[in-house]
C-alpha cells in the first residue's frame, strides 16, 4: 500500500477533490459503459468524454464529487477502491469533463 501512495505523492499531478487538495492521474479511457475502466484509449482514438482517476484521495462509490486539474473540471460516475494486502491501496473512478453538454 505505501508504495503506491508514495508514487502518487511523487508522481501524481496535482487536482482537488470536491476543492479539497490531492494527487492523482487522469487518462483518456475508452469504454462505452462503465464496468471496464481499466481500458485505456488507443493513440488517435478521441474518447466520449470519459476518463480515468487513480488517486489516494478517498472516493464516494456513487460518484458526485467534483475534481479539477488546473483549469479542466470533471465530474465523478463512480469510484472503487482498489485493494493489496488486506488495506486500500488507490481509488479508480471514472469522470466525465463538467461543462455545457458534458454536465450529466
Amino acid at each position: 500500500m505505501r508504495t503506491v501512495l508514495s508514487f502518487l505523492d511523487r508522481f501524481g499531478e496535482s487536482i482537488t477533490v470536491n476543492g479539497e487538495p490531492a494527487r492523482g492521474f487522469i487518462s483518456p479511457i475508452n469504454a462505452k459503459k462503465h464496468d471496464n475502466i481499466k481500458t485505456p484509449a488507443a493513440a488517435g482514438v478521441i474518447n466520449a468524454g470519459e476518463y480515468l482517476l487513480i488517486t489516494s484521495a478517498q472516493l464516494a462509490p456513487c460518484g458526485g464529487e467534483e475534481i479539477a486539474h488546473g483549469e479542466r473540471h470533471y465530474l465523478s460516475l463512480r469510484a472503487e477502491a482498489r485493494y493489496f494486502k488486506g488495506g486500500v491501496s488507490h481509488y479508480e473512478a471514472v469522470l466525465r469533463k463538467k461543462g455545457g453538454s458534458a454536465d450529466v
